[in-house]
This record gives C-alpha cells, sequence and structure tokens, in this order.
C-alpha cells in the first residue's frame, strides 16, 4: 500500500497557503492551519521552533514552513501525533496497490517505507534494503499459541552495524526450533518489536553490538543505539525486551527507570513467578540473629531455613559489555535515569565474577514486586549511581574499609550546568587505595544561579567493618 497524504510537509503548506488567501487572514489564522495537518511529534517540533514575532509576515512563515526539513508518516510506531496509532501501525498507508506472496526481498526507494512482519516469517531469512528515507521494520510475531505463547516465542538477537548501515534479526528456538532464521536490514531507522516479539521464555533475546569495535551507547531511556560521536545508528522500540546486551569497545549502557525496564514481557510478578532466595550476600541478611541469642545468623543458616531474602527478576537484565575482545576497554553502566534505589555489593565484581546490582525502584526495601530486579553486569568497570538512594553495600569486603566521598574537588568554578564526575575512593583500614575494585560514579550538577537539579551520588554505606570520611 502506499500513503497518499504521507507527505507531511507538502500538507501542510498546502493548508497554510489555503489559509493565507481567506479573508482577514492573519500569521496565527495560518499557523493554525499549518498546526492542524500536523501527525508526527517530529515535524510539530519543528514547526514549533519557528520564531514567529509581531513583526513576521505570513509570506515569511510560510517561506519558514517551506524550508522544514522534508518527512513523511510514519516516523515512529509509538508516535503519538501518528492518526492511525500505535495499535494501527499501516494506517497512513491507505490506498492497495498490488498482492504478493511468498517474497523473501524487499527494496525500498526515497520515500519513508515500513515493513511489517509476523511470525508466518520468523523461520525465513528474509532481506529489507530500505534506501533512503526514515524506514522501519516492525515485528508483530504473535503466536496465539492456547497460554503457551511464550513458550512459542523464538529467541531474538538484534545485531547492530554488522555492515556497513545494516543490521540483522535472528531467530531461534521456540517455534522455529533449531532453524537459525536471520533477516537482514539494510539503511533502516526504526525496530520495532511489538506484539509477544523478543518474549520467549528462555529470556535471552540478545541486543548485539559487539560490531561497533570502538564503542556503542545502548540507551533505554528511548530506545537509540549511537556510536561514541552521538550519532543514532538504529532506534529500538521495545528495548526492554531485549534482557542481554554484547559489546566489545568502550561501552556504555543507559539504564531506564524501573518503570520503563519493568515493561520486559518475561517480568517475574507479572507471570506469577515466585520470589526466590537470593543468590549473594547482602546488607540486608547481615544483621539477622541466631532466634533467642545475640550471635549473627550465617548467610548459609539463612540459606538452609529459607528465611534469606526474597527476590524476582534475579538476572533479568545481563551487560556483558566485553563480550569480545582483549577487556582492554573501560565500559559503563549508568543508572541516573533510575528514580529508586540501587544496591551495589563492593568486591563482588572481577575479572570473571559478574557484578549484581539490585534495583528496588520504589525504595520499598520490598525486592519482591513488580519495581524489583536483579542487573547482572560483566566486565563493568564503571558504575553510575541512581538519583535515588544508592547504596554501597561492604557485606562481604570482610576487611576494614574507609570510603571518601568528594575525594578530588574542581580549581575553579565549572560552566553552569555543567555535570561534574567524581568516583567513590575506598581504601583499606590504612588508608591505601584499593585496587581491581569497579569505579562507583556520582554526577554533580553545578548550579549557582540556575535552580539545582537532582544529582546522582552514593550517599548510604552498609556492610560489614569500616571507616567513612
Amino acid at each position: 500500500m502506499y500513503g497518499a497524504d504521507a507527505a507531511i510537509n507538502q500538507k501542510a503548506l498546502a493548508a497554510g497557503n489555503q489559509a493565507a488567501a481567506a479573508a482577514g487572514a492573519s500569521v496565527a489564522s495560518v499557523r493554525g492551519a499549518v498546526q492542524a495537518t500536523q501527525s508526527t511529534a517530529a515535524f510539530a517540533a519543528a514547526e514549533a521552533a519557528i520564531q514567529v514575532t509581531a513583526a513576521t509576515t505570513i509570506a515569511q512563515y510560510l517561506a519558514a514552513v517551506g524550508a522544514l526539513p522534508q518527512l513523511t508518516r510514519p516516523t515512529s510506531g509509538t508516535d503519538a501525533l501518528d492518526p492511525a496509532g500505535p495499535a494501527q501501525p499501516n494506517g497512513d498507508y491507505e490506498s492497495l496497490v498490488i498482492r504478493v506472496d511468498g517474497v523473501e526481498n524487499v527494496i525500498g526507494g526515497a520515500g519513508n517505507d515500513l515493513l511489517l512482519i509476523d511470525e508466518t516469517e520468523a523461520a525465513k531469512d528474509n532481506t529489507f534494503t530500505a534506501g533512503l528515507g526514515v524506514d522501519r521494520v516492525e515485528y508483530q510475531n504473535n503466536y496465539n499459541a492456547g497460554g503457551s505463547e511464550a513458550l512459542a516465542e523464538p529467541t531474538v538477537t538484534v545485531a547492530v552495524n554488522t555492515a556497513a548501515d545494516t543490521d540483522t534479526v535472528t531467530m531461534t528456538a521456540g517455534r522455529v526450533g533449531t532453524t537459525e532464521a536471520t533477516d537482514t536490514l539494510g539503511s533502516v531507522e526504526y525496530l520495532s518489536l511489538k506484539g509477544f516479539t523478543a518474549a520467549g521464555s528462555r529470556e535471552n533475546d540478545v541486543l548485539d553490538v559487539t560490531a561497533m569495535t570502538t564503542g556503542a551507547v545502548v540507551d533505554f531511556t528511548n530506545g537509540q543505539v549511537r556510536d561514541l560521536n552521538g550519532n543514532v545508528q538504529v532506534t529500538i522500540e521495545g528495548m526492554p525486551q531485549l534482557e542481554n546486551v554484547w559489546g566489545d569497545g568502550n561501552d556504555k549502557v543507559i539504564v531506564a527507570d524501573d518503570t520503563v525496564m519493568s515493561t520486559n514481557l518475561r517480568e517475574d510478578v507479572a507471570n506469577g513467578t515466585p520470589a526466590q532466595q537470593i543468590q549473594f550476600m547482602s546488607y540486608r541478611d547481615y544483621d539477622d540473629l541466631v532466634t533467642g541469642t545475640t550471635v549473627r545468623k550465617s548467610f548459609a543458616a539463612q540459606i538452609a531455613d529459607n528465611t534469606i531474602m526474597q527476590v524476582v527478576n534475579q538476572g533479568q537484565f545481563t551487560f556483558s559489555l566485553s563480550k569480545v575482545g582483549a577487556e582492554a576497554d573501560v565500559d559503563r553502566v549508568d543508572y541516573t535515569n533510575e528514580n529508586g534505589r540501587i544496591v551495589a555489593v563492593v568486591g563482588q565484581g572481577g575479572a570473571t565474577a559478574p557484578q549484581f546490582i539490585i534495583v528496588d525502584g520504589n525504595s520499598n526495601n520490598a525486592w519482591n514486586d513488580l519495581s524489583s530486579r536483579i542487573d547482572r553486569l560483566e566486565s563493568v568497570e564503571e558504575i553510575v549511581a541512581s538519583k535515588g538512594e544508592s547504596v554501597l553495600d561492604f557485606t562481604s569486603s570482610g576487611a576494614a574499609r574507609q570510603i571518601t566521598f568528594k575525594y578530588a574537588t574542581p580549581a575553579v568554578d565549572p560552566a553552569e550546568n555543567a555535570v561534574l564526575e567524581q568516583v567513590i575512593r575506598i581504601a583499606d583500614g590504612s588508608g591505601n587505595q584499593v585496587q581491581g575494585l569497579n569505579a562507583f560514579v556520582e554526577q554533580y550538577t553545578y548550579n549557582k544561579t540556575t535552580p539545582a537539579v537532582a544529582d546522582a551520588t552514593w550517599n548510604r554505606v552498609e556492610g560489614g567493618d569500616f571507616a567513612k570520611s
């Protein structure tokens, strides 16, 4: 199908010209006519940026509209201004051209193209060469398997930049069995995971950015995968359905608030999966006592009698940022968009051991509700605090520690609203810095003349023997 009115700029400009020809026309009436035709958030933002003053004429305003970047619909499956809405992704294409069955290769042109793929294509190797324009592929897997939907869904691996301007989507297991089917997507800007795509019961779907060997930024707040210069490589709508991120290079994962991350369709509470014993020591179990005594109850004893913390979503997300390569890079997981509490057990992560981050999104100290999960960080050197309470847990250190906040201070005032970073200094009882630990990073926004904003700080220390400075 094709969209007869998909050229937003042309439609808007035509409406503006028509309004300008009416008796008593003004810049305000012409602008109102232009705005009434808008159907993408991108065009609305571009039009809103046009500066209109008392001296602006109708001709000047229309010239500014005509100079806007050319856009067509749809630019995104989640665009709130799209009249079709996310449930009707092809509503912009109302004119049928032809019906063809049995095609594995689709070649686009200079327009904004949309390719819809459902479960009938899950075991095939498809190719979409999108060409110019803002192009989107939308996966709509829905096996409707009588309650066994999660079991039927294949495992999905999205690999970014496997070749120049090319991504791949591979499906295997589930209903497709041992088949490993790979779709090759060229010049695609948006990839939408709709329906039950990437909702398999194995919880092992992957976002693979290892081909970006200099490094990648994986941003769960907006679904973008960017290079280190900030250039968007692809936008993945439904990114929280991909439980694993694989990297190689100086990678950064920006974690969204739990309200976004918990939209993963395999979330334990929503699926009725019971809470389980936590798999490592934490401060929540450190001070438990043997009944009737003042003796601390060992973690082993708490596990044996099932009194240790009960948690959900253990290892729900794994960020393995040196999945390939020599691990000579510096990788970061950034929790500054989390508004709740996070907990890091200091000294847990190492060259081969993972670092777990407990996320208590509603800060209620219960780790068995919808706002709770435990992330698994592999080969991650830097961890940035959340904007909620961020806890450094020294339960497993077994030695005296000195923790110093704001160890280094700027020599001069930074620029207004500059973001400053500090790394918590962790030393032994004699003040010698402990080597081999993750860098626990804080971020402060410098405000002298403008209102203060929330900082991301490690602001609570728990656990074993330590001295705090």
